[in-house]
């Protein structure tokens, strides 16, 4: 099974658990930060991506690691994910879980890229348009990516929004190969 089939079947487990205990907020934080402190720790990243390492020693770990930290629903979660051998996916799982809780909310992820950094008052414009574009509340998550020359590319969800100067340069680039120029 992949990776995104595997992040999305436990996600959704997650998110009804989450939900039905009411711990939605909470396991949000609290996943949040586990996720923090892997990706901060190389020696934690190399025991959650070795193959070779026996589940039982990656329990033992997270809950040296983690068991003053989090709740017993979230630890819970953890060690099923490291029993079942699907830790490569951990990242997937919790950004699933963090994408049901905020579809929950009525909220939507957006992704922008921009060439130059925004400043408070275009990101708040940016805001104000998504808001009335999706009809829902907006997370923006803003990346700088000088590859694009000028102007922004926004995803929401599985949509692309490419606004980039490099992009206009390239379809440019293509109708004119494609052009055909007669000469009188």
């Amino acid at each position: 099974m992949s990776n995104l089939a595997v992040a999305k079947r436990y996600g959704q487990a997650l998110f009804d658990l989450a939900s039905e205990k009411n711990m939605l907020d909470q396991l949000e934080r609290e996943l949040t930060d586990v996720m923090q402190v892997i990706e901060e720790s190389h020696e934690l990243k190399k025991v959650v991506e070795h193959q070779l390492m026996s589940a039982e020693i990656k329990q033992e770990i997270f809950r040296k690691v983690y068991s003053n930290r989090i709740s017993p629903t979230a630890m819970n979660f953890l060690l099923l994910i490291v029993h079942k051998r699907r830790e490569v996916a951990l990242k997937q799982i919790v950004s699933q879980f963090l994408n049901l809780a905020n579809e929950a909310r009525g909220i939507v992820k957006v992704q922008v890229k921009s060439a130059v950094e925004l400043s408070s008052d275009q990101l708040e414009k940016l805001r104000e348009s998504l808001v009335k574009t999706t009809g829902r509340n907006i997370l923006l998550e803003v990346t700088i990516d000088e590859k694009l020359i000028g102007g922004l590319v926004v995803r929401i969800g599985d949509r692309i929004i490419d606004g980039s100067i490099s992009t206009k340069l390239n379809m440019l680039e293509k109708h004119l190969k494609n052009a055909s120029f007669e000469q009188e």
